[in-house]
Formats: C-alpha cells, structure tokens, sequence
C-alpha cells in the first residue's frame, strides 16, 4: 500500500482541475465556476489560487448562490401575497428553483461527509 501525503493529494487535485478546464476549452465550453463565476472572474475577484479556485471559495459561493436563490424565492413569494404580482407560475418556479439548489447542496454534504468518514478510517 502507498501513502499519500496532502501535498501529493493537493498536486493530483490541481492537476485534475486543470485537466477539466482544457477539456471544456476544447470542447468549446465555457469555463465556469460554481454558481457561474467564469475563471477570468474569479482571477480578477482574487478568488484564484495557484490558478486553480480553491475548494474553499467554490464552497463559499456555491453556499452564497443557493442563500441567494433563497432570497430570491422568499421576495417573490411575498410579492404575490401582497398582491404586487399575479404571476403564480413564476413564484411557484422560485421556489422549486431555490428547493432544487437546497437539495444540491445538501446531497453535496452528504457525499463530503461520505469521503471524509472514508477517509479517516484509512490506516496509513
């Protein structure tokens, strides 16, 4: 069995994550990030370390997107209950927008939590 240290693990992520960008580019895709950030913005916001956006800023603004989503579905709802719009369809399409994300993220939970828990039983 091989041993892998972080530094080892953090070069083969980066390499992965890179890899995934050529391919997009290749295949004419845009390159985006999580909740639609394009890789020249994340450069330019600072959120871009070693070229690559961290797991922690991809965590933070997925989480920002879905609070955002939240909002968004929250104001429309209250809208149509003040009466201010009467548009029901596009309440109703916030709101199921804003529980898919929710259900996303929470699926995304779960499968961290996963790979950690398998992770910590490792021996090394």
């Amino acid at each position: 069995m091989t041993t892998l240290d972080t530094s080892s693990l953090t070069n083969m992520h980066d390499a992965i994550l890179q890899r995934a960008d050529s391919l997009k580019n290749a295949a004419g895709l845009s390159t985006s990030g999580v909740g639609g950030a394009t890789s020249s913005e994340a450069v330019t916001s600072g959120q871009k370390t070693g070229g690559i956006l961290s797991f922690n800023d991809a965590l933070k603004e997925a989480m920002s997107d879905v609070n955002d989503s939240y909002i968004q579905a929250n104001a429309a709802q209250d809208a149509y209950q003040k009466g201010e719009t009467t548009d029901i369809a596009s309440v109703m399409l916030s709101r199921q927008k804003s529980s898919v994300a929710f259900q996303a993220t929470l699926q995304m939970r779960n499968r961290l939590m996963d790979a950690y828990k398998t992770i910590m039983n490792m021996s090394v």
